[in-house]
C-alpha cells in the first residue's frame, strides 16, 4: 500500500536527538476522513481503561508517565 500526500522535510529543533546528526521530521498534510468507529466508544472504554491499568500495573507505563494516562481515561468517561 502506498500513501500519497504532501510531505515536507525539515530540521527538529528541541533537546538533543538521541543519535548523532541532525533529526528529520516530516509534516504531513492529510485531509481528515468522517468516518465513524464501527465499535461505541461507551462499548469499547472499559476494555482500553482495563489494559491500561494492567499496564501501569506491571510496570509498562513509566511512572512519570501514570498521571497522565489516568487523566486521559477520566476525560474520555466524561
Amino acid at each position: 500500500m502506498h500513501l500519497r500526500f504532501p510531505a515536507t522535510e525539515k530540521p527538529l529543533f528541541g533537546s538533543q536527538p538521541l543519535l548523532p546528526g541532525l533529526a528529520i521530521g516530516e509534516d504531513v498534510m492529510a485531509p481528515p476522513v468522517p468516518t465513524g468507529s464501527g465499535i461505541p466508544l461507551s462499548q469499547i472504554l472499559p476494555v482500553y481503561t482495563k489494559k491500561a491499568e494492567e499496564a501501569m500495573n506491571t510496570q509498562t507505563i513509566p511512572p512519570s508517565e501514570r498521571v497522565r494516562v489516568r487523566r486521559y481515561f477520566e476525560a474520555l468517561r466524561r
